[in-house]
């Protein structure tokens, strides 16, 4: 009986999901089956999560689950109305037997990483602030009570902490009737699923190799650090889902750059946004993704300039980020929640002060990405491929997917400046899926746009 609530509750969340990305994609109506998929849940997680928060301001108990529910109905309903969509299942299914053997390799991998998820156990965060905070909820109707960030005995669970995972890993607990930390697993293995998924069609809309769409995922499983350790995708953290949303916002990115198509920027948007819904680290992201979308509107100015409609669009495509950051703490100004500050100001003061901190910095990053035992050789390799692309490409998606990984390090980097106990082991985690994506597409040149999707 769980297992069927269970796939019932995804379900309602993916549908959702799938409407919004129908409503956002709604001119490109051929899509691929990973695509849809990845999507429907990341889109649908941060949807319920959202709902079960503002809903849970207003709506008493048990009505709670099913107020979610209609609007997560009407919402798939509408998306589905408004686009038929035409999956593409000749993209998902290779054609060699190079290809299919290794579509068997990350099916199997998949497997494998699910059964890690469910043999070990939660890590800290995963545990003792996320599940302990989908358990609160759980046994309050679904949302958390006001009460529950005023409250100075709990300041250990970071009360200023976005929701995003708390609430979702609550939602699949409502449906079952109580929390089970065996449940709460399935959410980081449907990350894991979804960052495969987006590799995929990063690969479909991006090379025109079939087996080279396959290489991506498959990189992910050589990286010891995503499966197990502090922030892998076992132990519960928001460190890994933090990197799926990052991937999906660049690959939109990517494809705004190359094609214009501003559906795809408002998709980058709302990924990033949900990104800053699941961790205050999502902001840095956020801002990595609005220069490289700013430095497209200056390479455009001049044929942009009297167009107030793309200039519109791209506006609105960023304040999804700003809206969910100013909103969230708004809220927690507003309910005088309890505030770990662990920061030191961040001003020009404190950069001067700690300026000698510059080569020791420097050092640790380096030693930090040539750890075997937490990276193998994936960030050597990933260097290697930027030159690679820089030299022998030499497009403008060589280089934004270069700055898509440097910006981040560079801005994590920087945080130990005002914050000496800034865990870059794990932040580097939120790059690492978009560091196998460019590994991947140095292989070749990408393909041609396909303007018919544009």
């Amino acid at each position: 009986m769980d297992f069927l609530l269970l796939t019932l509750a995804l379900l309602i969340q993916m549908l959702a999901g799938f409407g919004i990305s129908r409503l956002i994609l709604r001119r490109q109506p051929s899509n691929t089956l990973t695509e849809s998929v990845a999507l429907s849940f990341l889109l649908g997680v941060a949807f319920v999560s959202c709902l079960l928060f503002l809903l849970g301001l207003v709506v008493p108990g048990g009505g709670l689950r099913w107020s979610v529910t209609a609007i997560c109905l009407a919402t798939g309903w509408i998306g589905w109305r408004r686009q038929t969509l035409r999956l593409r299942f000749r993209d998902f299914w290779p054609h060699t037997l190079v290809g299919r053997v290794l579509l068997a390799i990350s099916v199997g991998q998949m497997a494998i990483v699910g059964w890690l998820c469910w043999v070990r156990v939660l890590g800290w965060d995963g545990l003792l602030n996320y599940e302990a905070k989908a358990r609160w909820a759980f046994l309050r109707g679904g949302a958390l009570p006001l009460s529950y960030f005023s409250d100075p005995s709990r300041d250990w669970s970071h009360q200023d902490y976005p929701l995003l995972l708390p609430l979702a890993e609550s939602w699949l607990y409502l449906w079952i009737g109580r929390p089970d930390q065996q449940v709460a697993k399935i959410i980081p293995w449907m990350f894991f699923v979804s960052a495969a998924c987006l590799l995929h069609a990063a690969g479909r809309r991006f090379v025109a190799n079939q087996w080279q769409r396959l290489v991506a995922p498959l990189i992910v499983f050589c990286v010891p650090l995503l499966l197990i350790g502090d922030g892998s995708v076992s132990t519960g953290y928001a460190d890994f889902p933090m990197a799926v949303f990052y991937l999906g916002t660049i690959m939109f990115v990517i494809e705004f750059w190359r094609s214009e198509n501003f559906a795809a920027l408002q998709m980058a948007g709302l990924l990033g946004a949900a990104g800053c819904w699941l961790k205050q680290d999502g902001i840095i992201l956020w801002a990595c993704m609005a220069i490289l979308v700013c430095l497209k509107a200056l390479v455009e100015f001049k044929r942009w300039k009297f167009d107030w409609r793309k200039w519109l669009k791209l506006a609105m495509a960023l304040s999804f980020g700003l809206l969910v950051f100013v909103g969230w703490h708004s809220f927690i100004g507003s309910v005088s929640a309890v505030v770990r500050s662990e920061v030191q100001p961040v001003e020009f003061g404190t950069l001067r002060a700690n300026a000698w901190l510059l080569p020791i910095i420097i050092k640790g990053v380096v030693l930090e990405l040539l750890t075997l035992r937490h990276w193998g050789i994936l960030w050597m390799i990933t260097f290697l491929s930027i030159g690679w692309m820089l030299l022998r490409h030499r497009n403008r998606e060589a280089i934004i997917l270069a700055l898509a990984v440097v910006l981040p390090i560079l801005a994590f980097a920087s945080l130990h400046f005002f914050f000496h106990g800034s865990p870059l082991t794990r932040l580097l985690i939120h790059v690492s899926l978009v560091a196998t994506l460019t590994i991947a597409l140095t292989i070749q040149p990408m393909k041609p746009i396909n303007w018919t999707q544009a």
